[in-house]
């Protein structure tokens, strides 16, 4: 168990690298092991393609096995077929780019993007990219529906990667936390883009656990003149029609 639970710290560290190489060195310090033991680990992941490394660079990256694992995945997987409708319809009446984020252990990746007819778009996220759980709209939306206990798991366990974000911090981040709670949805302004801003709400399962989110980004000017409580008020909606969705789904 502490092996596999190793291995998937170390895909994951290879994951939240955003397609950049890593050195040996580099992962261990992520996982917090020593390189010997990670070195063993990443020599076992590499024999079953699950990731690749280069004698030249001594880096190393995901595997395409993964991909194809992920691929087979993604076809059982309801929840993005379910909220894609939803997507499209909130980037049709927002007409800003509309986001799924999915909750993967102390990060948020994006599970589906759909854009709307603003000519300027904001594609902040790359469908599969991940971010530390608290950095952009959706990511914040999840961090503040979780507990104080899990909260403070999270940003501890994310230190390191919150040094990307340099106009993010943790007493920031933890700022927003209450402020997203005491609103009931989610504001990021400028978390990663300048001049770019989102809201978002967090989907909970039939069970009442938060496990995605729901969001729009846009320009940050987008949001003046009132439209901030229309945007608000749409993704709302969406985030409670996939809510609904689900637990019909789950009935059937």
């Amino acid at each position: 168990m502490q092996s596999l639970e190793r291995s998937i710290g170390i895909l994951r560290a290879l994951a939240a690298a955003d397609g950049d190489d890593l050195r040996l060195s580099d992962v261990a310090r992520a996982v917090q092991l020593s390189k010997a033991t990670t070195s063993r680990i990443l020599s076992a992941l590499c024999e079953q393609g699950l990731v690749e490394g280069s004698p030249e660079t001594k880096t190393f990256h995901l595997g395409s096995e993964l991909a194809f694992l992920g691929w087979s995945a993604a076809q059982t997987f309801p929840l993005t077929r379910l909220a894609r409708p939803v997507l499209a319809k909130l980037a049709e009446v927002s007409g800003d780019t509309a986001f799924l984020i999915v909750r993967s252990g102390t990060e948020a990746v994006c599970a589906e993007r759909v854009s709307g007819s603003y000519p300027i778009k904001v594609f902040t996220m790359e469908v599969g990219s991940r971010r530390p759980l608290g950095i952009g709209s959706g990511g914040l939306a999840l961090l503040a529906a979780l507990p104080d206990p899990e909260v403070d798991q999270i940003l501890k366990a994310n230190a390191q990667h919150l040094a990307r974000y340099k106009a993010m911090r943790v007493a920031r981040i933890r700022r927003e936390v209450l402020q997203a709670r005491a609103r009931e949805y989610a504001l990021a302004e400028g978390h990663v883009v300048k001049e770019v801003s989102g809201v978002a709400v967090a989907i909970r399962d039939p069970r009442g656990h938060p496990i995605a989110a729901v969001s729009v980004a846009t320009l940050s000017s987008r949001f003046e003149d009132g439209r901030l409580t229309a945007v608000v008020r749409v993704t709302q909606a969406a985030a409670r029609e996939i809510e609904r969705v689900l637990r019909a789904a789950n009935q059937g």
